[in-house]
């Protein structure tokens, strides 16, 4: 039997404060239009996040208002690039439940790749390039911090990545934003793309623990000979611990100069049991860095703490504003937006749904993000009033 939806129509009139709370302080200074007035472009904004469209779209749709007069607008309205990301980071920050800042926590570091099918506007390295994806190597790149509390995954921080910037400035900054709201980081879990000597030396000298995934190099084992470099590890059948050298090489002045750290590698098989039509025993092979030794299992169910960032960047997609234009800072400010309104969402749901009550997966409970832009949505719909004049904390 489906659940019987409940009407939070009062309470996303909240959220709708709430948001538009965040965003005027990304805004600098007032500003006083006569057609094109600051509660049209967040109701603008709002609708556009909501529906997944483009300002082009959502100014056809819902206002008969001319986009390049918004996007003019919205220029000259924004911070420069720098004090645009340090504005996002301090509305981040007020959206966090006090709570957070009681004890350490988990922190999660990754990257979000938008693909990018352009040249760059003013520099070449506000691009990105990686590895092909949806047909190019060119992205957009911003990386953020997630914190996991009770089963909410808050978005704690944001920087936005250009191209040649090295893993271990990107942690960098990171650490240094959440050590800036005074967020203290008990565990920091990392995605497999940081695993290097210049990070880990790095987070060895700062004595921040950390798990990530160990990247499996070397030669494969034959008959003749064992498995060379960290593919032994991914050959293991039992569960154990070890320690291996780990070696760079960056060329520097036309030399090449070799970078070695020690790190502390835990290695957790488990069967397959059928799983992708396979029955043997896979290695999971993390490395490690202060971190007091319990089960391999215990580093395996703890690291998985860590997709909650993955799925930060999933719902991101489904309520970011879609774009094509070159401007970086309109780029950033999209990306920016997504991210504060799914942090209103987990704000919602925490408080509304599950009543400050430890979230549990149940379907009579459960109120997914697509459910919330379309109650949003239809808000919009039955003509709601903006209203701008309220101050917003927490949802009662």
């Amino acid at each position: 039997m489906r659940p019987i939806r409940k009407n939070y129509q009062q309470f996303h009139k909240e959220v709708n404060i709430g948001f538009q709370e965040a965003v005027k302080n990304l805004f600098v200074g007032n500003y006083h239009g006569t057609k094109c007035t600051i509660p049209l472009i967040l109701q603008i904004l709002l609708f556009a996040a909501c529906t997944i469209k483009s300002i082009f779209n959502a100014c056809r749709t819902k206002a008969n208002f001319d986009s390049h007069t918004l996007a003019n607008t919205l220029i000259k309205i924004l911070p420069n690039y720098v004090k645009l990301q340090n504005r996002v980071n301090e509305t981040l920050r007020n959206q966090l439940p006090k709570k957070l800042f009681t004890k350490a926590r988990y922190i999660a570091i990754d990257l979000v790749l938008i693909p990018y099918h352009g040249e760059h506007l003013y520099d070449v390295n506000e691009v990105y390039r990686s590895q092909a994806k949806s047909g190019t190597s060119h992205f957009h790149a911003y990386a953020t911090a997630c914190v996991v509390h009770k089963g909410f995954r808050y978005t704690v921080a944001l920087v936005p990545v250009a191209k040649g910037t090295t893993m271990k400035t990107v942690v960098q900054q990171l650490l240094k934003q959440c050590r800036s709201i005074g967020l203290q980081c008990s565990l920091l879990l990392l995605d497999r793309g940081f695993y290097g000597a210049e990070t880990i030396s790095y987070l060895k000298k700062i004595q921040q623990p950390f798990i990530m995934p160990m990247v499996i190099r070397g030669r494969k084992k034959t008959k003749k000979q064992p498995a060379g470099g960290t593919r032994k590890y991914a050959d293991w059948k039992t569960s154990g611990w070890d320690i291996y050298e780990l070696k760079s090489v960056k060329k520097v002045d036309a030399q090449y100069v070799i970078k070695k750290t020690k790190v502390d590698v835990c290695v957790y098989c488990k069967n397959l049991n059928g799983k992708g039509k396979q029955n043997r025993r896979q290695a999971f092979v993390f490395v490690y860095y202060r971190v007091s030794k319990g089960s391999a299992k215990w580093f395996f169910e703890t690291y998985r703490k860590r997709f909650g960032i993955e799925s930060s960047y999933r719902q991101s997609h489904q309520c970011r504003i879609r774009t094509s234009t070159r401007n970086p800072l309109l780029r950033l400010f999209y990306f920016a937006l997504s991210m504060l309104l799914r942090n209103l969402w987990i704000d919602f749901e925490r408080e509304v749904i599950m009543r400050g009550k430890v979230k549990k997966q149940k379907t009579s409970e459960y109120y997914g993000l697509d459910n919330f832009r379309n109650d949003l949505v239809k808000l919009f719909a039955e003509s709601v009033p903006i209203l701008t004049a309220c101050n917003f904390t927490h949802i009662p």
